[in-house]
């Protein structure tokens, strides 16, 4: 096998090693997330209840909404409007999600709960995969590179 056939090769293989790290990544994210449709003009609530540790609360929808975070004493620790999207840092404890929808169009939003490590980990994982897509690209446009020159040069030798 040619140099150039194996610089292609590892191209494509730390691409594929990219796109495994990143779906693996994300595996912990995505089992801990909870999709909520909420009609307009009306809110829901989604209770949580933290074990140990510190943990972070991610709200993401297409469209606003309004969110309140209620702990178990009835009082708001954070709040949000016209919001798409919102990261909240909570510690231990029983919490209550309010969510509002004062738009004219029915919306769903996704909230995911997750201890911090994992999110932190979350995001290590997504700029490591990035990296390593681009490093496997760079690889595989310099595999093309050399064999673009190596047919060059085998068609001067066999033109002479």
């Amino acid at each position: 096998m040619k140099i150039q056939n194996l610089v292609l090769l590892g191209g494509v293989v730390l691409i594929i090693l990219a796109i495994v790290i990143l779906s693996l990544s994300y595996y912990q994210g995505v089992e801990n997330t909870e999709i909520i449709k909420i009609e307009a003009g009306s809110a829901k609530t989604y209770p949580i209840h933290l074990s140990e540790g510190n943990h972070v609360l991610l709200l993401t929808s297409d469209k606003n909404f309004t969110y309140y975070v209620i702990d178990s004493d009835n009082q708001i620790v954070h709040n949000g409007t016209n919001e798409r999207s919102a990261e909240v840092h909570l510690n231990e404890g029983s919490y209550t999600i309010k969510l509002e929808n004062s738009g004219s169009e029915d919306i769903s939003v996704a909230v995911t709960v997750a201890k911090e490590e994992v999110m932190n980990n979350l995001i290590l994982f997504t700029y490591l995969s990035g990296g390593l897509c681009s490093i496997g690209m760079l690889v595989i446009v310099i595999g093309i590179a050399l064999i673009l020159w190596n047919r060059k040069k085998e068609e001067r030798i066999y033109s002479r």
